[in-house]
């Protein structure tokens, strides 16, 4: 009787060992799933920020962009030699050496498409050299300081020309040749290193040749 009831208390400890494992066994696995971080909202997240780091990247780029230039105007795209022809001057004398020009062996150079005529190859390369000195006496004016022109009738300019160069200090010649047609005058230098300085801003030295801007018109000063 005793052997029985050793045999049968053996049995029920070890299965409620056995049960104990068990219910052990099966609730270890919850556990350990509610302690494991949500991998779904984690790469949730990590793609919302590659998003916003995306957004930021666009921000800084626009910000980077330049502003747009505006667009100038178009210059004079004619060649300043050997252009198209617009007009033959047909210069009765050379603008060099200032002697008739010979009818014969006559020597040209097209200069932003005004035809020019020479007497020798030698006059031409020195007009070639150095325009500036020379289309005054072609009865043409000076534009700017690349060189453009446009005919007028010298004839009827007259001359501003101070005791002493304003730009360059030094004395004027006037009645030498040092000079640019300029809106109805002849425009005295010191030297020919200042015609472009004064073209670049002729208001900013009118009052120094005596002259002024009246009604539209360049006039000398009263």
């Amino acid at each position: 009787m005793n052997y029985v009831l050793s045999f049968i208390a053996a049995f029920a400890l070890t299965a409620g060992v056995a049960a104990w494992a068990r219910i052990s066994a099966s609730e270890r696995p919850e556990a350990e799933t509610a302690t494991q971080p949500d991998t779904h909202e984690g790469h949730k997240d990590m793609v919302m920020g590659e998003e916003a780091g995306e957004n930021k990247s666009d921000e800084k780029k626009d910000e980077k962009k330049p502003a747009e230039k505006k667009e100038e105007p178009k210059k004079d795209e004619t060649p300043k030699w050997d252009a198209e022809v617009t007009e033959d001057l047909k210069n009765a004398k050379d603008p060099v050496d200032e002697a008739d020009v010979n009818e014969q062996g006559k020597v040209t150079v097209v200069y932003y498409g005004l035809k020019v005529h020479f007497n020798s190859e030698d006059n031409q390369k020195a007009f070639k050299k150095s325009p500036h000195v020379y289309v005054q006496r072609l009865s043409l004016e000076l534009l700017d300081g690349d060189g453009h022109v446009k005919k007028v009738d010298a004839s009827a300019y007259v001359n501003a020309a101070p005791e002493n160069c304003p730009i360059c200090g030094m004395e004027i010649d006037a009645d030498g040749d040092v000079f640019i047609l300029h809106r109805g005058f002849r425009v005295f230098f010191g030297c020919w290193g200042c015609w472009k300085k004064f073209l670049a801003e002729p208001t900013k030295y009118y009052d120094a040749w005596g002259l002024e801007e009246k009604d539209g018109k360049l006039v000398k000063k009263s």
